[in-house]
């Protein structure tokens, strides 16, 4: 906030303020790596297997404040929570038969930006009954908080056992744009898409994997967002 309001040199123009609200789907592009116990050989060295898997769809609840720093640029705070469920079935080897797995966790992310966004105002286009429509692009920097959650891992023959969770705070960034559609004076539609690269993510160390995460990668997301802008 105090980075919001701390660039009157740079408002060449009237300055205009506004928050937004929006909800939508984050999408993993990317898999993350596993690895997994696989059982025991015949000289009784223990076998690991590696895969890989995307996490789960999710959820997405942002919001954005912002205020125009000149003509149709404006400087943003954005906020962004996601939670990404993880299941995965994997199948392990042993002296007397195959045992399957189920591996279940979450990957709980909280992303934080500063953006620079510009309205297109030379390609808006206004209806018969004034409504307007104004595309704009975004791009933006900032940190991802991202916890894997502890890992619920039960076989077939219903032993359970919990694989330990972590928490990694990565660099950011994003990439999109979007479309403003007016409904008021100071009220607009926000629809937007955004590519966001949100860091490595990882499960804790696991004692029987040889102390190495069972889960581990980075997390690529699409994201497409729809909400209320309100101008002040």
């Amino acid at each position: 906030m105090v980075l919001l309001l701390g660039l009157p040199g740079l408002c060449l123009a009237e300055q205009e303020h506004f928050v937004a609200a929006q909800i939508g789907g984050a999408f993993p592009s990317n898999k993350v790596k596993l690895f997994w116990h696989d059982g025991v050989g015949g000289t009784g060295d223990i076998k690991y297997k590696k895969g890989k898997d995307r996490l789960g769809s999710s959820v997405l609840y942002n919001a954005v404040i912002g205020k125009k720093v000149y003509d149709s640029t404006y400087l943003e705070a954005e906020i962004a929570y996601a939670e990404h469920k993880f299941d995965k079935q994997t199948l392990s080897k042993t002296p007397v038969r195959d045992l399957t797995d189920f591996l279940k966790t979450k990957a709980r992310v909280v992303t934080f930006f500063a953006n620079l966004s510009y309205r297109l105002d030379k390609l808006q286009k206004t209806t018969a009954k004034g409504m307007k429509f104004t595309p704009y692009i975004a791009f933006g920097l900032g940190a991802s908080l991202n916890r894997m959650g502890r890992t619920d891992n039960k076989d077939s023959d219903g032993e359970q056992e919990i694989l330990p969770g972590a928490i990694k705070a990565t660099f950011a960034w994003q990439v999109g744009g979007g479309l403003l559609i007016s409904v008021r004076e100071n009220i607009d539609v926000n629809m937007s898409y955004k590519y966001r690269d949100l860091g490595g993510i990882k499960s804790g160390k696991c004692p029987l994997l040889g102390n190495k995460p069972h889960v581990h990668g980075r997390l690529h997301t699409s994201n497409v967002l729809v909400g209320l802008s309100y101008k002040f």
